[in-house]
């Protein structure tokens, strides 16, 4: 391993575990160093996805959405690049992606890409994998948000039925 590789996992698994924790100032400082290590890898290499997915998830907690958009569209290319289009990694960003569009009220755009990570994941897990209820219930909170109740409602009794499964 090299050094950038050791320092970069110091500072993922420390900002990961701050995160855990609710440290939200320490983790982006450390977020922060893990990107600048990060970017000295390969324009493509799966870790610069992997830590701009996690930045972007706590822009997010913060409603930094624009910087979080950012940072799940770069994780989204780089994982759409080296895992193929319809990989369970493009699956989670595409999801991770739509919630920022809902919260930002880009419910067309959103829509599209919450059916999109959808039917990856159904392809790789099938119809009643307990990985299917997040994205079962966001999309459902969306579709309430657009006020399409009865559609909404099924996501939900299916998100329902497959947490009931396990």
């Amino acid at each position: 391993m090299d050094s950038n590789s050791g320092k970069w996992q110091e500072y993922m698994d420390a900002g990961n575990e701050a995160f855990e924790k609710r440290r939200l100032a320490e983790v982006e400082r450390l977020y922060g160093e893990a990107i600048k290590e990060a970017v000295k890898f390969a324009d493509d290499d799966p870790r610069l996805a992997y830590t701009y997915n996690n930045y972007a998830a706590l822009c997010h907690s913060q409603g930094k959405y624009a910087f979080a958009e950012n940072y799940y569209q770069k994780a989204l290319a780089i994982n759409e690049k080296n895992c193929g289009s319809d990989s369970l990694e493009v699956a989670q960003n595409l999801h991770n992606l739509a919630i920022v569009y809902s919260a930002k009220l880009r419910y067309d755009e959103a829509e599209l890409l919450y059916q999109r990570s959808l039917a990856i994941k159904e392809k790789h897990l099938g119809p009643e994998h307990k990985d299917l209820v997040s994205n079962l219930k966001n999309y459902a909170r969306l579709l309430k948000g657009m006020k399409r109740d009865e559609e909404a409602q099924l996501l939900e009794g299916r998100a329902t039925a497959i947490a009931s499964l396990s």
